[in-house]
């Protein structure tokens, strides 16, 4: 008897971390659709990942209390708000698991000099974010400047150097208690490379009356697609397809999916993604972007964080310490080759080649405004997300 639960116990725990896991996937889905849907305009290029942004500002929550870990657990963790630590852990931990794709994800946090972390929140941040503490002097002019270079350091470092000077001057002041930051580097081949010689010039139409010009990638074979009355999917795989570039491209060239495609829709569009034989035109791009994201989460109804009010008091503590800044600086490249990408979020407290049975392909020719994401394969989560207004 003692054997059979022992069995059933093994099997219900292990479940329940596969919950865990997929719940935090689909938080960061869910925020990466509903933060595009805020910062999206029809005229400008928009980037960023909230798997990073996540990362950061779930170890803020871990030491939210009251009415701040209630609202930040509404809009941030709606499909779980318990375990949420253990949930990034299991996830984190099945991404290292990567071999062909380069995936770098890193956990810091500089606290200042005058406060101590409660040890419940220094063992989670440990244990769970696998973050380490710095300490740092805000209080001063010199310690201030020390401690922005220490952390764009670790960003351009974290990132290879694709993302410095993360940290603009007068970003830290005086007031400043503690700074979480997360960093993540994607690098992958194609798993099947785009010929350079193919590479093209041609039209793309930003707007009805804006008409520039780019180098399209382009290659026929079988690709993962699907559409509809609304838009065309189509997912190009990465090495070992560890990973995928999915574009969502619209029909009508006038229409901004982000307003148009949650992450519900999304969770239920890709499961009709079938092989078909694709005749596939992919601008090359080089996007660079930098948000302070504070207005756009107070937007979804994230108030109370930023807030005097606040209650963070499982950090240090004491009550005295809400959320000034979050700040997000985000890279992608996508050429011949494959894609490079890398992103940082700093939380301031003040893509088979089966044949297809079509023979003559399917035309994709993303000349037009077109979401994009890079999504990890074996958790479903999105590391990057945004939208091409012009390559």
């Amino acid at each position: 008897m003692k054997k059979i639960f022992l069995t059933s116990l093994i099997i219900f725990f292990t479940f329940m971390l596969i919950a865990q896991k997929n719940n935090t996937a689909k938080n960061i889905n869910n925020l990466s659709f509903n933060l595009l849907a805020n910062i999206n305009t029809e005229s400008k290029n928009v980037l960023f990942s909230a798997y990073s942004i996540s990362n950061a500002l779930a170890m803020t929550y871990v030491g939210a209390k009251d009415s701040t870990k209630l609202e930040m657990g509404k809009i941030l963790f709606p499909y779980n708000e318990n375990n949420i630590s253990k949930g990034f852990y299991r996830l984190n931990e099945s991404l290292g698991f990567n071999k062909k794709i380069q995936l770098f994800s890193a956990n810091a946090i500089w606290l200042e000099n005058a406060y101590k972390l409660k040890k419940v929140f220094k063992k989670i941040i440990a244990e769970d974010f696998m973050s380490k503490v710095n300490k740092a002097n805000f209080s001063t002019k010199k310690g201030r400047e020390k401690a922005k270079k220490e952390i764009n350091s670790w960003v351009e470092k974290t990132t290879k150097g694709k993302i410095a000077d993360f940290l603009k001057p007068k970003v830290l002041s005086e007031s400043t208690t503690l700074v979480l930051v997360n960093a993540i580097y994607f690098y992958s081949n194609w798993d099947v490379k785009f010929a350079k010689a193919n590479t093209y010039k041609a039209k793309f139409e930003t707007s009805t009356e804006n008409i520039s010009e780019c180098d399209y990638m382009t290659d026929t074979s079988n690709f993962l697609y699907y559409s509809n009355d609304l838009l065309s999917a189509v997912e190009i795989p990465y090495q070992n397809n560890e990973a995928s570039l999915i574009i969502l491209l619209p029909n009508n060239a006038s229409n901004n999916l982000s307003d148009l495609v949650d992450y519900q829709y999304f969770a239920k569009l890709y499961p009709k993604l079938k092989n078909e034989k694709v005749a596939l035109h992919l601008p090359k791009f080089k996007l660079e972007s930098k948000y302070e994201l504070n207005s756009y989460f107070k937007k979804m109804g994230l108030v109370s964080a930023f807030k005097p009010t606040a209650n963070f008091s499982g950090i240090t503590g004491k009550k005295e310490i809400h959320i000034s800044n979050v700040i997000h600086k985000a890279t992608v490249e996508i050429n011949e080759s494959g894609t490079k990408a890398s992103a940082a979020t700093a939380v301031i407290t003040t893509r088979s080649a089966i044949i297809g049975k079509k023979t003559k392909p399917i035309l994709f020719k993303a000349n037009h405004p077109f979401v994009f994401l890079i999504r990890e394969k074996s958790t479903g989560t999105i590391l990057f997300i945004g939208n091409l207004a012009k390559p």
